[in-house]
């Protein structure tokens, strides 16, 4: 197992999953070296496997990041209402773990069922008020809405927050464009 995270530590992944993998066959350390296996995979893009990993720790004790991750991972190889049913199974261990209110929200989102997208955005922000990520979703569901000023509100105050936050600024900027377009279609509207 150490040798494995040295290697990692180096950025040599394949020496480091080399190393990971004859400690669990030899018996070692086997929750953190599933764990290390699993970022390996997901960071080369084999989900599968990644979860495979998960679902080793899964089968001797209940963890709950272990748990958030497979749900990321479902979500990944897109199986959101797999992906959903997980958030839920995490919230009946842990009714205060915001991170999967933030996902149920974001998976009705996708399912343009925009209350409830925010409520669980706001069930999020009750608990962790400065998480970013259903502060963004927020923010998306008032554009949708077409509540405009509101949502420009919304990302300002993200960014007040995180001044460096590229995915707000950028999301920002498109929908200051998307207002002034607006604004000029009814000038011409009006010209008419």
């Amino acid at each position: 197992y150490t040798k494995g995270k040295i290697h990692l530590a180096m950025g040599d992944t394949v020496m480091a999953e080399r190393e990971l993998l004859r400690s669990l066959e030899g018996g070692g350390e086997n929750k953190e070296t599933c764990l290390v296996l699993s970022d390996i995979n997901m960071a080369k893009q084999r989900y599968e496997l990644a979860g495979q990993y998960l679902n080793e720790i899964l089968k001797t004790t209940y963890d709950t990041e272990v748990l958030y991750s497979k749900g990321a991972i479902l979500n990944r190889v897109n199986m959101p209402d797999s992906a959903k049913g997980v958030f839920v199974e995490i919230l009946r261990h842990d009714e205060k773990y915001a991170p999967a209110y933030y996902q149920l929200g974001q998976y009705y989102y996708g399912k343009n069922n925009l209350d409830s997208a925010n409520w669980y955005a706001e069930e999020a922000l009750k608990i962790a008020p400065k998480f970013i990520d259903p502060m963004l979703l927020q923010a998306r569901i008032l554009d949708r809405r077409r509540q405009y000023q509101n949502a420009v509100e919304m990302y300002e105050s993200i960014l007040a927050l995180e001044p460096a936050n590229i995915t707000a600024a950028g999301e920002l900027r498109s929908l200051k464009g998307k207002i002034l377009y607006l604004q000029r279609l009814q000038e011409e509207r009006r010209a008419r």
